[in-house]
Parts: C-alpha cells; structure tokens; sequence
C-alpha cells in the first residue's frame, strides 16, 4: 500500500507534464533528456506500479487484522473486547476510533484506510499543480483549491492530535537524534561548500550565508511536519517496513521537487537520512536543525543560477527554461547590423 502512494505520485507528475507541455518539443519536464516516445513508458510503468500495489493494498486491508481479532487472542469470543484494560493504553471504540493511534498498538483496518485517504492529499495536490495551477499568477479558484488540499492535511493532523510524543515534538530523544544525525549533517555541510568554494572560487556573501543558517530550520520544520509527521505516521499505519517507510517519504519528498534534478538529487539524499533517523529517534527538532543547516548551505554557497536554477520547481521550472529558449530562438532569429552602419 504504502508503494502505491509513491508511484501514484510518479504516475501524475509524468501524465499531467507530458499533457501540459506536449506540443513544447523539449524535455524540460524531465530532469534529465529523454526521448518524447518513451516518456510513455515512464507513464505506463508507474500507473502500473501504482494499480498492482493499490489493489494489493485494498485485499489487505479487507482481510487485516480485525478479522483475526478475536480469533488471536487467548479465549476470545466474538463479544469480547479487544483491549483487556485501561493500563494498556486502548480508548474506547465510540471515542478512538477515529483517530491514530500511538505506535505501541496495532492500527485496525478503519485507521488504515483513513491513513490512505489522508495520504492521497499528496498527489492530489500533485495533479493540480502539474494539470492546472498557473505558474505565475493565481487565480482566486486556485487559492480555493490549494486551501481545501491544506484543509484535507490538516483534518489529519487533527485526527492525531495530542500525540505530541509520537510526533516527536517533545524534549525526548532530541540527544539520541542529534548523535546520529551529527556525522550526515557534517558531510551535507562540507559537501556544498567546497563544490561551491572550488566552483565559484569562494565568491559567497558570507551574510546572506549566516542569515539562511539560522533562518532555514524554521522552514524546514514546517516541511518536517508534512513529510515526516503527516507522511511517515500514515506509512506506519498502513503497515510498511522501515525500509520502504524510508524510500516511500524521501521519494515522495524528492518527487515534489521535480524535475530540478540537482534539488531532487539532493533532497533525496537527505531525506533518507532525516526518515532513517526519524524513524529511530523521533524528534522533529533536531531534524529540523540538521534539514536547515544543510539545506541554508546547499542553497547559498552552490552556483544558484547556473546549477540550481534559482530552487525552482514544478511548472514555474519548465516554464523559466521554455521562456529562456523562447528568447535565444528569437534573437537567433534578428537580423544582424553591421556596427558601422550608422557611420
């Protein structure tokens, strides 16, 4: 289930890029140059990825835990309840049913499929970025889209409410993820700079570098919240291993970057370190902080015009380069006049 909501992500930024810009004759719209024919492989392949791994998903859940649940346990009867006593921390069917519940029980199969309804806000708001959101300008229905897609998020994180600690926005484990994430954070910091230093021969503003450092965790907490806490909880729930819990948010991740490919390279490295450690030592502070400090450095000390495109992504990123080749076919396309015709 879980790798249904990233190739369903995949599915409808390749089909709505190659609808949008099919008559553009560049593959912009890719990261790297591909062929116009075989973008249709690319399209074929993950809207089959994402059906095979969607209805297995669905067969799961119709036979999840909540048929063999009262056939598990020791003398259990059919009216019998689940939860033996208030000690173990279960809520009451008319008051929990409706939410998350904490990592140290088991999900029934309603939370899985509100977990997979709350994850599908991602590639829907996939879709009307690539299929219809304006580049440029927003249209009042834009923002009328773009607030219900917050709302559907944020309906979720309402439902989980109160689960501070699972989402790791408590003092714990902040030690325990600060130690594992001090070696990957040194390299993503050292990494950047001296690419840049030996790039741009160290011409950096300094300042500006400074402001981003203690500026950007800020941003990426608030990125954290969506991608790990909205994200990672509903992949637990659905059930997914670690290991595809990992590749699912930082493809996820990655894929709401695209098709910058320097950006999507890099966030795709990071994001499999934050969810790894996440997942270990969940703490959204110390993410944050390590998210922050190392995209502040990615950002201002690499070549931000000729190698990261100025950060953009999504339409806005293929539309800049359309309109950058729009403009060298046309002075192409002037006539030349002599310097000495005006003497």
């Amino acid at each position: 289930m879980a790798w249904a909501v990233l190739f369903l992500n995949a599915f409808v930024i390749l089909l709505s890029a190659r609808l949008r810009y099919a008559d553009a004759g560049l593959p912009y719209a890719f990261p790297i140059p591909i062929a116009p024919d075989a973008w249709w492989w690319f399209i074929a392949g993950s809207g089959v990825l994402a059906v095979v791994s969607l209805v297995r998903g669905v067969r799961q859940l119709r036979s999840g835990p909540d048929a063999h649940q009262e056939s598990n346990g020791p003398g259990a009867t059919g009216s019998q309840n689940p939860c033996p006593s208030p000690e173990h921390g279960c809520e009451q069917r008319s008051r929990g049913a409706h939410r998350l519940r904490s990592d140290s029980r088991a999900p029934d199969t309603r939370e899985k499929r509100m977990a997979l309804i709350e994850l599908l806000a991602v590639p829907a708001f996939l879709l009307y970025e690539w299929a219809a959101l304006p580049p440029y300008e927003w249209r009042p229905t834009d923002w009328m889209a773009i607030g219900f897609l917050l709302l559907w998020i944020g309906a979720g994180f309402w439902r989980d409410r109160g689960a501070w600690r699972d989402w790791g926005l408590t003092h714990e484990r902040f030690g325990r993820a600060a130690n594992l994430l001090v070696i990957p954070t040194a390299v993503m910091l050292a990494v950047p700079l001296l690419v840049g230093h030996f790039v741009t021969g160290g011409e950096g503003d300094p300042g500006r570098l400074a402001v981003a450092l203690a500026t950007y965790p800020l941003w990426a907490f608030l990125q954290l919240l969506v991608f790990q806490v909205f994200v990672v909880r509903r992949l637990k729930v659905l059930g997914a291993s670690s290991a595809s819990i990992v590749l699912v948010a930082a493809g996820t991740f990655t894929l709401v970057h695209w098709p910058n490919g320097v950006v999507m390279a890099a966030c795709f490295g990071g994001a499999l370190v934050w969810t790894t450690v996440y997942l270990r030592a969940p703490n959204l502070y110390a993410v944050a902080l390590s998210m922050g400090l190392a995209a502040g450095m990615f950002h201002n000390t690499l070549p931000r015009k000729e190698l990261l495109h100025n950060l953009r992504t999504g339409p806005i990123y293929v539309e800049r380069l359309l309109d950058a080749e729009r403009l060298e076919r046309e002075d192409a396309a002037l006539p030349l006049i002599p310097l000495d015709a005006g003497l």
